[in-house]
């Protein structure tokens, strides 16, 4: 998870430091199994879209060209080398040949539906351009059922992109407003707080101060009585 963490780190990193070299760059890395969907390259580029820092046409056409490369390159593998491309690491890295049996044997049944249907799920694309070249499906084939299918995936991506910066810099604001807030309210609180303490404290003060003094009364009283009894004994 950690890494999938930093390879997405990486991802947005590139985009926004190289634009429009960054997008295609990722895109293109993601053919030969970066283990990132190409989803979160679009939507950082839809994200730079919103700040303004690349413009709308050519971040869409950056962004097609390189979903469209990166997906030529499992298809060529498949196409060239079959099987045998198993025999280098890379490829058992990105694809487990009993995975791509299963697949393939679904795919035999429905190839032209399967192929497209690739394009809209992030885990399936390069098994499934895989086994398109492993079965012999023509390029030209391949080539414009995936740029169909891109041409739909690409422009709603980058647009849901460009939504959600507008929606985290309204978030951003709110938060801050709320902040304020929040501060108005603690150093509110803090006032009150130390009033009301220092009323009671006072309120205390007073009462021990008039109990005090109701204690001398008292007392005094008490000491004139004793006073008069003398006076009254003698004159009875």
């Amino acid at each position: 998870m950690e890494a999938l963490i930093d390879l997405t780190g990486f991802a947005e990193g590139m985009v926004e430091q190289y634009t429009y070299l960054g997008a295609f760059a990722v895109l293109l890395l993601c053919g030969f199994g970066l283990p990132i969907p190409e989803e979160v390259t679009i939507v950082g580029a839809g994200f730079l879209l919103h700040k303004g820092l690349v413009d709308h046409w050519p971040i869409l056409l950056t962004c097609y060209a390189g979903v469209l490369a990166g997906d030529s390159i499992p298809y060529t593998v498949g196409r060239l080398w079959g099987d045998r491309a198993f025999e280098h690491r890379w490829v058992r890295r990105v694809l487990h040949k009993q995975r791509m049996e299963r697949l393939e044997a679904r795919f035999r049944r429905h190839l032209v539906l399967g192929v497209f249907t690739c394009r809209f799920l992030p885990g399936a694309r390069w098994p499934g351009y895989f086994i398109a070249g492993h079965l012999g499906m023509p390029a030209w084939k391949w080539l414009t059922l995936d740029a169909i299918g891109a041409a739909i995936m690409v422009p709603v991506v980058l647009h849901l992109g460009r939504a959600f910066g507008a929606n985290v810099e309204e978030a951003q604001h709110r938060v801050e407003d709320f902040g304020l807030l929040m501060a108005f309210a603690a150093f509110a609180l803090v006032v009150s707080v130390f009033v009301r303490s220092r009323i009671l404290r006072e309120r205390a003060r007073a009462e021990r101060e008039a109990a005090a003094e109701e204690a001398a009364r008292g007392v005094a009283a008490a000491d004139d009585e004793v006073e008069e009894r003398p006076e009254r004994i003698e004159g009875f």
